[in-house]
């Protein structure tokens, strides 16, 4: 007759057999392979074990740590049974442990142990769980056939009754009885309570195991982020100190250049001119402007030539009227005031000087009446003062010149080329306005450089002229 014990041992069997296919697939679709067990195991007492394996209480161990329990099998485990499974195989471990130890197993024990094996198996869908379910079934029915025979089994028939006995103290019988069967009660009570605890003692053992495993992962890795965030911080620093020193070099180099541009500068600038008499400090001197360049442009309508003329004798001590007057009748149409003033600059000497000296120089003869206002800012000579207008031609209409923006090029010189200009009675050649400007700042630095340094004190209303 098979024992409770001998029947636990071939439940441990059967549940390391449907175990270890289960535990050697889970590991073979986790990174790393068949391969972790050994790492896993070293520095216990299964190291030396070539197919560790082969005992289920290696693979209970396994299974519990905590490492493999989330990363190598719970995925391969239904969302639903997973804490279930978990406790299942920590109490496998229990019953394992029992077993080694030579503890004895009640009918109560070696069935819970075999419904649990059931279970577990039946959980992961081992093979042998319907092995499993009918080892369940067949001691069951064994525990049952026993009970019955017991029950059934007659009194001798050669038995004669004892004949009665008239006992002295008949009380403390039944009493002694009673506290047998409470004893034994209690004792299954205690036993089972016992094998409950060490049970959980075990599981949180092995759970203890896994999170202590999980805690030296967890230390290495901020070790080895805390030592690359240093080397960062150490690279990111060099790379700054590079960057600044080559800045400065590139700093130097440009101050050396800037110095090598100036000599230069200084080595080619044009021969002063021949000296002249220096104006007192307190006469007001005023930077004579220079001539118009010739220029030249399309004519609007038939015209004088653009270049300088003499001032003819009709000019002379004439006013500003009389002056739009005599252009008017030489031009015979009328004129915007900016293209009148832009014509007669070089005839006044005396020109207004404001921020737009065309508007300043019109209001010198624009009340006068021998003119006339054709429209905004155009005006001709009264009918009464000239002759009849000629007809248009209708080969080429009138085209009014349009007013230029303000701090725009001026009437006949915007977008035109200069060619040279006549500064104290010297001819100078030139090819851009820039180049003229330069050129007249230069030639006035020469022959006063006391007093030239006056123009950067000329200012505009928001910015000055010079710099």
């Amino acid at each position: 007759m098979t024992t409770n014990r001998e029947q636990v041992g071939k439940a441990l069997e059967l549940a390391r057999d449907g175990l270890r296919p289960f535990v050697e697939r889970c590991f073979k679709r986790a990174p790393g392979g068949l391969d972790q067990v050994q790492v896993l195991l070293q520095g216990t007492e299964y190291e030396e074990n070539e197919d560790p394996l082969s005992d289920v209480a290696v693979i209970v161990r396994l299974m519990l740590m905590s490492r493999v329990w989330y990363d190598v099998v719970q995925p391969q485990i239904r969302r639903s049974i997973r804490g279930e499974v978990r406790n299942l195989v920590g109490e496998v471990g229990s019953v394992r442990n029992r077993w080694a130890h030579q503890d004895s197993f009640s009918d109560e024990d070696t069935e819970r142990a075999l419904d649990t094996i059931r279970r577990l198996l039946r959980d992961i869908n081992a093979n042998l769980a319907k092995q499993a379910e009918r080892m369940l079934t067949d001691y069951r029915a064994s525990r049952q056939a026993e009970s019955a025979s017991s029950l059934a089994q007659p009194s001798s028939p050669l038995a004669e009754p004892s004949p009665p006995v008239v006992p002295v103290e008949p009380a403390p019988e039944p009493a002694a009885a009673e506290v047998l069967d409470d004893d034994e009660e209690f004792r299954r009570v205690v036993t089972r309570r016992i094998d409950k605890l060490r049970a959980d003692i075990a599981a949180k053992r092995a759970e203890r195991e896994g999170l202590d495993v999980r805690r030296d992962y967890l230390e290495k890795d901020q070790v080895r982020i805390a030592r690359e965030f240093e080397e960062n911080r150490r690279r990111i620093a060099s790379e700054i100190e590079g960057i600044d020193a080559e800045r400065n070099s590139a700093e130097a180099e440009i101050n050396s250049l800037e110095a090598q541009l100036r000599g230069v500068e200084g080595a080619v600038s044009p021969p002063p001119l021949p000296p002249a008499a220096t104006p007192p400090a307190d006469s007001g001197y005023e930077v004579p402007e220079p001539v118009p360049a010739t220029v030249s442009e399309p004519p609007i309508a038939p015209e004088p030539s653009r270049s300088r003329r003499a001032r003819t004798p009709s000019s002379v001590g004439a006013t500003s009227a009389d002056l739009v007057c005599e252009l008017l009748a030489q031009m015979k149409r009328a004129l915007h005031y900016r293209d009148i003033y832009d014509r007669l600059r070089s005839r006044e000497p005396n020109l207004p000087r404001s921020d737009d000296p065309a508007t300043a120089y019109l209001a010198r003869y624009f009340n006068d009446p021998r003119l006339e206002r054709t429209s905004k800012g155009t005006y001709a000579l009264r009918r009464t003062a000239q002759a009849p207008p000629p007809a248009r031609s209708s080969a080429r209409p009138t085209v009014r010149r349009p007013s230029p923006a303000r701090g725009a090029g001026r009437g006949t010189y915007q977008g035109t080329t200069p060619v040279a200009y006549v500064l104290l009675g010297e001819r100078r050649e030139v090819q851009s306005f820039r180049a003229t400007l330069l050129s007249v700042c230069d030639a006035l630095s020469q022959r006063s450089p006391a007093d030239f340094e006056k123009v950067l004190s000329l200012r505009g209303k928001k910015r000055p002229y010079f710099s």
